[in-house]
C-alpha cells in the first residue's frame, strides 16, 4: 500500500509538529540573550537531514557486514551470524544505533560551536539537533504505521511524541551541554572533556532502546514495563535539561535595575 497525498500530509504534520513545538519551548526558556530562531532552526534542519541519512547508510552497511551470509567477514564474525532474530534486534538497537546516531548527531554541535558562549546554549542547540533527527525518524515510522491502520498510527504518533522524540532531544542536549562546558572550560583553563558526555548520551540511548524492545524478550507483560521505563527515562531527562537551562540562565542573567 502506498500513501496518498492526504496520508503523506498527515504523517508529516504528526511527525514534525511535536519536535518543532518542543524546540520552541526549549529555546524560549532563556530569558536573557536568547538564541536566534534562525540558528536554532539550522541546527534542527541539520539533525533532520544529514544525520539521519548518514545514520541509515552506516547502519545498513553494519547490518550487511554483521548479519549477511554473503559478508566478506562472515567467517570472522560467526557469532553474529548465529544470533536469533530477536537478539540481532537487541544488539542493533542497544549497541549499533546508539553509537552511530549519537555520534552523528553530535557533529551538529560543531555548526554552532562559536555560539556556545553560555553553557545553556549547548543544551538548546543539542536539543534542536536531536529534535530534527527525531522529526525525520518519526516520518519513517509513522508512514509504516499509517499503512497498517489509523489506530496503529495514532498510538505510534502519541508514543513517539512522548518518548523517542524526547529521548533524541535529551541525549543530544547532554552532548551539547558537554561541548559548551568543554569550550568555556578551555577558555578558563579548566579541563572538561566533551567525550564523557557523548558516552553518557550513548548510554541513555542504549538503555532507552533496550527497554523499548524489552517485550520482545519477555512477552506482553515485559512490553508494558519496558515502554513505561522508556517513557519515564525520556521525559525525566528532558525535564531535567529544561530545569538546567533555566538555572543556568538565571545565574548569567544580570539583575533587573530597581
Amino acid at each position: 500500500m502506498v500513501l496518498d497525498i492526504l496520508g503523506i500530509i498527515v504523517v508529516v504534520l504528526a511527525a514534525v509538529i511535536p519536535p518543532i513545538a518542543y524546540m520552541i519551548w526549549v529555546r524560549d526558556l532563556e530569558v536573557c540573550q536568547r538564541e536566534p530562531y534562525s540558528v536554532v532552526a539550522r541546527a534542527f534542519i541539520y539533525g533532520a537531514s544529514y544525520t539521519v541519512l548518514l545514520a541509515i547508510l552506516i547502519e545498513t552497511v553494519i547490518v550487511s557486514l554483521l548479519f549477511s551470509s554473503g559478508s566478506p567477514f562472515a567467517d570472522i564474525l560467526w557469532f553474529f551470524q548465529d544470533l536469533s532474530p530477536e537478539w540481532r534486534l537487541v544488539f542493533l538497537v542497544t549497541v549499533v544505533a546508539p553509537i552511530v546516531e549519537e555520534t552523528l548527531k553530535a557533529t551538529g554541535i560543531f555548526l554552532v560551536y562559536d555560539r556556545l558562549t553560555e553553557i545553556e546554549n549547548g543544551i538548546i542547540y543539542g536539543v534542536a539537533v536531536g529534535l530534527g533527527f527525531a522529526a525525520t525518524e518519526n516520518i519513517l515510522y509513522l508512514s509504516d504505521a499509517l499503512i497498517v491502520g489509523i489506530e496503529v498510527f495514532i498510538v505510534t504518533a502519541v508514543a513517539r511524541a512522548l518518548s523517542s522524540t524526547l529521548l533524541h532531544a535529551s541525549a543530544t542536549g547532554v552532548v551539547g551541554y558537554g561541548f559548551a562546558k568543554y569550550r568555556l572550560g578551555r577558555m578558563e583553563g579548566v579541563d572538561v572533556h566533551w567525550l564523557y558526555y557523548l558516552l553518557l548520551a550513548i548510554l541513555m540511548h542504549a538503555v532507552f532502546n533496550f527497554f523499548a524492545v524489552f517485550g520482545i524478550l519477555t512477552g506482553a507483560d515485559g512490553n508494558f514495563v519496558g515502554l513505561l521505563v522508556s517513557f519515564l527515562l525520556a521525559t525525566g531527562a528532558f525535564m531535567l535539561l529544561r530545569s538546567r537551562i533555566q538555572e543556568l540562565d538565571r545565574e548569567t542573567c544580570p539583575p533587573k535595575a530597581p
